[in-house]
């Protein structure tokens, strides 16, 4: 049971094999059915030890079923659902409690210092995983924090964050849908949500007009996400002088055609506020902050989607590569 928590090993016939079983239970596919082999009714048991001093204490004592085993695993890997996905297929446990992790530069290179990692979130992780129980709001916590002091939200973050709100969302029984903000959902009225959209249109307009070396999430992120109330407003006075040099033609020099760029974001930023009614709440709880950056997530990576609700200006230049005015 342990291993297949872990990423499959590197010997490439025990990889197929159990890459393939667990591919059928991401899939929703039974244990029974996943490998014959199999019996759902087997029983197995997980012991939980922790280091302490001179001695080893227990952490937590499991025992189940491999049915159950593969039903929470699949709901575990569902939750986990996001597009664009990790890289990473089979994330364990201890990946998603590194996403806790704050990101400091060593050397001009950007690395995750593990030290800052809330210690027994690991334990409580496998454990949430194991049962199907609520993730452990540390990590919801933990990780909302981290997004607002580095500004840094990649595809294992906004998954852990997706999972931690679909999982309290089945268990309270008020999920929509099992597809619900896999991917950018122009639909979903929830207001932080949208704000997060917002913002990452925002930042496309400005990152177009003018290519900062500081955007709008590396000085607004925590305002923003935490009380819109107070950031957005001014925010979208400054847009507004952006997509004005747009629509004049003028814009960054990786911009093909700054007039459609604008077209483009007057719509996006016309359809998102028609859906909030143009309000923006005083504060957000540490749930809708994991929206925010599940909408930003969402949007921010559709303007490198080459698609037909993308901007025709979709090839952005890389995060570091900004290097001419500042807003």
């Amino acid at each position: 049971v342990a291993g297949c928590l872990e990423p499959p090993p590197d010997d490439d016939s025990e990889t197929a094999q159990l890459r393939g079983v667990m591919e059928k239970l991401r899939r929703g596919v039974p244990v029974e059915r996943a490998d014959p082999a199999l019996d759902p009714h087997s029983r197995y048991y997980v012991l939980g030890l922790a280091p302490n001093a001179a001695r080893i204490s227990v952490r937590f004592w499991h025992v189940g079923t491999l049915g159950e085993f593969g039903k929470h695993l699949r709901e575990h890997w569902g939750d986990l659902r996001i597009d664009p996905e990790p890289a990473k297929r089979f994330p364990a446990a201890r990946d998603l409690v590194n996403e806790t992790a704050a990101v400091v530069k060593r050397q001009g290179r950007k690395e995750k210092n593990f030290d800052t990692v809330p210690p027994r979130l690991t334990g409580e992780t496998l454990r949430a995983i194991l049962t199907g129980g609520r993730y452990p709001r540390t990590l919801l916590t933990a990780i909302v924090m981290r997004v607002r002091s580095d500004r840094e939200i990649g595809p294992m973050r906004a998954a852990v964050l997706r999972a931690c709100l679909i999982r309290n969302l089945r268990i309270d029984d008020r999920l929509p849908e099992e597809e619900y903000i896999v991917s950018l959902d122009r639909e979903e009225t929830s207001t932080a949500y949208r704000l997060g959209r917002l913002f990452a249109v925002m930042e496309y307009a400005q990152r177009a007009a003018i290519n900062p070396m500081a955007t709008m999430r590396d000085r607004y992120w925590g305002a923003a996400s935490a009380g819109p109330a107070a950031v957005f407003p001014m925010i979208l006075r400054k847009t507004n002088h952006h997509l004005a040099s747009l629509r004049k033609g003028r814009g960054a020099n990786w911009v093909k055609n700054p007039k459609k760029a604008a077209e483009w974001c007057d719509r996006e930023i016309g359809q998102i506020l028609d859906g909030i009614d143009g309000r923006f709440p005083a504060t957000l709880s540490i749930e809708d902050q994991g929206r925010f950056a599940i909408g930003y997530y969402h949007q921010h990576h559709q303007h490198f989607t080459k698609r037909a609700d993308a901007p025709e200006d979709a090839a952005q230049p890389a995060e570091d590569d900004t290097n001419d005015n500042e807003d």
